[in-house]
Formats: C-alpha cells, sequence, structure tokens
C-alpha cells in the first residue's frame, strides 16, 4: 500500500514540474521527440517546486498534507497556462535525424555497463536501506522529525549534525511520506533511486538531442561506469541530487545559447540553480559562479548591455529561493561551521599561508580516488583519436560551462584553504563527493567538445540539430 502512495506522489509531483514546464518554457520544449528530456527536466522542477511549498505549508498553516499542497499547485499552473496560452505562437522545434541507428557493439557494451551498475546499486541499497551515516543522520534524521515531530523548529536544534543544510532532500522525503501517512524507509530510498536514474536519463538524453543517441549512450555509460556513482546514489546522499541540478542547470543555459535565445530558458536556469542551493549548501557557489561565468563570457564575446540582458531573467528565476534561502540561514537554522567558527582575520590569514595550500594539494593528490585518474586519462585518449568538432555559436556555451566548473572547483579548493577543520580530515571525507557533484556537468561538456563517434562500420549517423519556425 505505501508503494502505491509513493506512485501517486511521484505521479502529482511529474504534473506539477510538467505544468511549470508548460507555463515557462518556450515551445522548443514542447518536441515530441524528447519524452525522456521532458520528464527529466519536469522531475527536477517538480520536485524543487514541491519541497520549497511543503515546507511553506508546514511553517505557515502547519500543514503536513502535501495531497492538498500539490492540488493547489496543479489548479494555480494549469489556470495560469490556460491564461497566458496563446493560439497562434510560433513553434520551433528541436529536429534529430530519425534515421540514425544505434551501432550493436555500443549498445551491447551499454547493456553490460547498465546491468552491472544496476546490481551495484540494488546490493548497496539492500545493504544499507537506511542510508548511509550522514544521510541517516542529517537528511533521513531531520525528515523523521519533520514529518514525526510537533514542532517544527525541532527539526533545526543544533545538536543535530548539519542542522544548517537546505530542505529539498528532507521534504521530498516528507511529502512522499505525508501520501502514506505512516514513516516508511520506502520513501528515501524511491528518492535516492529516482535522482540517480533522471540523472542519467538527463545526461543521455539531453547529449543524445544535441549530439546523438550513440554519444548520449557513451557519455551515460560514462556516468554509471564509475561504480562510486552507483555507490553514492544508493546510500541516499544528497550529492547526486545536487549533480542533478547542476546538470540540469547547465543544459538549460545549452539550450539558451546554442539554438534559442529565449529569456524563458534563463528563468528556468534561475531556478533550477536555486534549487541547487535548496538541496545542499555547495549549490549557493553554484548559483554565484554561474552568474560570474556567464557576465565573463558575454562581456567578453557580445557586449556588457548582453551580459546584463541576460543576468536579469536569470536572477528573476532564482530570487524568490535564493531570498528565502537567506532568510531561513538567518532565522531557523543554526550557524554552519565552516562560516562561523573562524572570524575574517583567521580566514584572511589562512588564506596567506602557502603551507596551507601546500597541504590541501598533498591530500587531494593522496585521497583522490584513483578511478577518476583513469576515466580522465581515458576520455584525454579519445579525445586525441576523435578530435573535436562543434560549431563556432556553441563556443559561448563551452566557454561558460567550462569557467562555471573552474570556478566551482577553485571555490571547493578555497573552503578547504579556510576550513577549520584538520585539512586532512576534511579532504578525506569530501574530495570524491565534491567530483560527483560536478562528474556529470563534466561529462556532458565533454561530449559537447568531442566530435561525434559514428559507429565501428559507419552505420550509426551523427545528428544533426536544425532550426525550424512554424
Amino acid at each position: 500500500m505505501i508503494f502505491l502512495f509513493c506512485i501517486l506522489s511521484f505521479a502529482l509531483l511529474l504534473v506539477v514540474g510538467y505544468l511549470c514546464l508548460a507555463v515557462v518554457s518556450p515551445d522548443q520544449l514542447a518536441e515530441h521527440n524528447t519524452p525522456l528530456l521532458k520528464y527529466s527536466i519536469a522531475f527536477g522542477l517538480g520536485v524543487g517546486i514541491t519541497s520549497f511549498t511543503d515546507f511553506l505549508s508546514i511553517i505557515i498553516m502547519h500543514n503536513k498534507s502535501a495531497v492538498i499542497i500539490d492540488s493547489m499547485l496543479i489548479l494555480f499552473l494549469f489556470s495560469v497556462r490556460f491564461i497566458f496560452k496563446r493560439a497562434n505562437e510560433p513553434v520551433t522545434y528541436l529536429r534529430r535525424n530519425t534515421t540514425e541507428r544505434l551501432d550493436k557493439a555500443i549498445v551491447i557494451v551499454a547493456g553490460l555497463i547498465f546491468t552491472i551498475s544496476s546490481i551495484e546499486y540494488i546490493l548497496r541499497a539492500l545493504e544499507i536501506p537506511l542510508g548511509d551515516v550522514d544521510a541517516w543522520a542529517i537528511w533521513n534524521m531531520r525528515a523523521r522529525n519533520l514529518f514525526l515531530g510537533t514542532n517544527w523548529r525541532s527539526a533545526f536544534d543544533s545538536s543535530f549534525s548539519h542542522a544548517d543544510y537546505p530542505l529539498l532532500l528532507p521534504m521530498s522525503i516528507v511529502r512522499m511520506l505525508s501520501y502514506s501517512g505512516k514513516e516508511s524507509i520506502v520513501a528515501p530510498i524511491a528518492i535516492a533511486f529516482l535522482f540517480t536514474a533522471s540523472t542519467v536519463a538527463l545526461l543521455y538524453s539531453s547529449v543524445s538531442v544535441l549530439r546523438n543517441k550513440v554519444q548520449g549512450l557513451l557519455a551515460s555509460c560514462i556516468l554509471v561506469g564509475i561504480p562510486f556513482y552507483s555507490y553514492h546514489g544508493a546510500s541516499q546522499y544528497a550529492d547526486v541530487p545536487l549533480s542533478f541540478y547542476f546538470l540540469l542547470t547547465i543544459l538549460l543555459l545549452t539550450f539558451h545559447d546554442f539554438y534559442s535565445g529565449s529569456w524563458k530558458l534563463l528563468v528556468l536556469a534561475g531556478m533550477t540553480a536555486s534549487f541547487s542551493a535548496w538541496t545542499k549548501n555547495e549549490g549557493i557557489l553554484f548559483v554565484v559562479a554561474v552568474l560570474i561565468a556567464r557576465l565573463i563570457v558575454l562581456i567578453g564575446q557580445i557586449s556588457i548591455k548582453a551580459a546584463i540582458k541576460e543576468t536579469v531573467p536569470y536572477l528573476v528565476g532564482s530570487m524568490p529561493i535564493l531570498a528565502f534561502i537567506w532568510q531561513f540561514k538567518r532565522s531557523i537554522a543554526p550557524p554552519n561551521d565552516l562560516v562561523n567558527s573562524a572570524g575574517l582575520k583567521m580566514t584572511l590569514t589562512q588564506l596567506s599561508e602557502p603551507a596551507r595550500y601546500v597541504e590541501v594539494l598533498k591530500a587531494i593528490g593522496l585521497h583522490m580516488d584513483v578511478k577518476w585518474v583513469v576515466v580522465a586519462f581515458l576520455l584525454v585518449i579519445y579525445l586525441a583519436v576523435v578530435k573535436t568538432r562543434f560549431r563556432e555559436q556553441e563556443k559561448r556555451l563551452i566557454n561558460s560551462t567550462a569557467l562555471i566548473l573552474l570556478l566551482m572547483g577553485m571555490g571547493y579548493f578555497g573552503v578547504y584553504i579556510i576550513t577549520p577543520h584538520n585539512i586532512d580530515w576534511h579532504v578525506t571525507t569530501s574530495l570524491n563527493r565534491l567530483i560527483l557533484q560536478l562528474w556529470p556537468s563534466v561529462v556532458f561538456l565533454y561530449f559537447m567538445i568531442v566530435a561525434p563517434y559514428n559507429g565501428f562500420n559507419h552505420s550509426a549517423q551523427s545528428s544533426e540539430i536544425s532550426r525550424v519556425d512554424n
């Protein structure tokens, strides 16, 4: 019975996401040939919106009935879509080569990789049904307190581990539990699986649309081919959901740069970037990194006016959630252990000590999983073989995406420099998870740069994207 309630919860979540997509998105994303892509975007929007509105209902109305809130959301979004829908608006579609065929060898290898990864995921989920240490100590415990507690503020007691963390993941669990009305381990397991599978689906569908299906398969195989991905997804940590929103934001910006230029895509990108901040503190850094990277690239390649014009809709999409997160951090959550444990003077002193930089670099070299190095080496070899190939108009998206990822890496490195904790311990416990957060976006960028692979027997044909206005 609980399983059926979880399905109902998921179905209504998708309805909210699809309606939001229909209201905000340009018509390009309505193309019927990309159902998996539409699902992935709708899933991300649905989770972000419902987790936010459900927490607001707990604060304002002390109401934990997600069914009521979801019904109100669906009615509101449907009404908005009906009011603002225009009968004869021009439609721009993504058109792919429908004769594209997949090389059998690629399909077989991909099938084996996905099978192995699925087995690893299932075994890990069965091994720790309650989630790994941080999952049950932070996210699942917070969800349990919000669902069962009579006073929602008790979930943010400073005695809890990282009680300042944002609430997208806990509230998604609470929402699913509220449908059944009873506590169950099914909810966090289901949420973890949905995010893990949706990240793979988003990467595959986006690369398939922007390049071809062979490239999409290769990209998704590289993602799930890292055992740490399946292992961590089943552990119920927030890093996989965070990586999903990083990738989704970069994808929406890519669509904007690649063929559209629609300001609506920038609003959506702002929304999904703010959802990453609602997922984990690293998301706040991501919102800023996207803003800085886009400004630098646009000012350098076009003009200051174009940069400002693009910034406005991005901020419009992100500000509602960011404003609430600021209020949440200021008046609800306890102080963060990294930000408040050292004053400005101590932080500046740490930043000026060369020995700390050396220590961080040594710790990174010592504790980075060798699998990341091996995969990176293989990707460089593949790039050397197939070379690069991208259109002139794609330079902006490639440059901005690369700069976003670089700024994120610099931000992570900076946190290690100013950490009040032991550097070796801090790097050991977080480095590979931080790489995982960026990994789907790195793979996406890689396949935007490399030339499409056309199969061993040249049976697969690369798919070209054309803009067709009706």
